[in-house]
């Protein structure tokens, strides 16, 4: 009933909740991406992967790829918490 409330009387906060859910969501599939990327990798190898120079700069990618989206999902939910404060208010 309140979020049938507020998207009347302030349908932009609507609007960014789920644009924070969505980014969110959108976020979190792109981590699953990377560590199945990750696992691939790690299953094709045969050699020994502490030498594999392409392996090792792979890492070196994911592991900065997820930092950064780990952040950003930080970033989502803080700004999902302080929808949320407006719509209670």
């Amino acid at each position: 009933m309140l979020g049938i409330t507020i998207s009347i009387e302030q349908p932009e906060l609507e609007v960014n909740k789920h644009k924070s859910i969505e980014n969110e969501n959108n976020l979190k599939i792109k981590i699953n991406e990377l560590e199945k990327s990750l696992l691939n990798e790690l299953a094709k190898e045969n050699a020994d992967i502490l030498n594999n120079i392409e392996l090792s700069k792979s890492l070196s990618n994911i592991k900065l790829k997820v930092k950064e989206i780990k952040n950003s999902l930080l970033e989502s939910q803080k700004i999902s918490e302080q929808i949320d404060d407006k719509r209670n208010q």
